[in-house]
């Protein structure tokens, strides 16, 4: 809140999952929407936390490495894609990656 951040996107949350307690929390209040890939194990996890007034999310594509969040930008009245990506060590998965957000 002190820094009036808009949008913020964590790679290796190492949590299954995240509910409203926990996500308004972290945020500072109530003006937040959020999305996540859950980890698997202790390995990986992304979270995409926003103010819900200033970016309005019509789309959301997940997959095991990356959130795609797509929507209206209200400030600038922009169209926008905001990819949360936690790359994969090894070449074959990266690529595999890079397969998945081309589609």
């Amino acid at each position: 809140m002190k820094h009036k951040v808009d949008l913020v996107c964590i790679q290796e949350t190492k949590k299954e999952s995240f509910d409203k307690l926990i996500c308004q929390s972290m945020w500072g209040d109530s003006y937040v929407s959020w999305d996540f890939v859950p980890s698997i194990q202790a390995s990986g996890g992304s979270l995409c936390l926003w103010n819900n007034s200033d970016f309005q999310v019509e789309r959301r594509v997940k997959g095991r490495n990356f959130l795609m969040l797509e929507g209206k930008w209200v400030k600038e009245n922009q169209w926008i894609r905001i990819v949360n990506v936690y790359a994969p060590c090894d070449l074959a998965g990266k690529r595999t990656l890079w397969d998945d957000l081309g589609s």
